[in-house]
């Protein structure tokens, strides 16, 4: 009976480190989750970027020039 009560013992100790490790794997897999919807943000304000802004501004300076002629 004494072995018995050990092996209970070992299999919710075992239990306890496994939810405690899942529960740290969901707060690190939530943090990341959140820090990819930052990023996902600041990336998708792609037209408000300087280097859109001259690609812009040269493809329109390119269409007059080229209308003019």
């Amino acid at each position: 009976m004494f072995d018995g009560y050990k092996l209970f013992f070992l299999r919710n100790a075992m239990g306890d480190r496994r939810d405690k490790a899942l529960k740290e794997l969901r707060e690190q897999l939530a943090t990341l989750n959140q820090q990819n919807v930052y990023v996902k943000k600041e990336r998708q304000n792609i037209f408000e970027t300087s280097g859109f802004k001259i690609v812009a501004s040269m493809s329109m300076l390119a269409l007059v020039l080229f209308s003019k002629w």
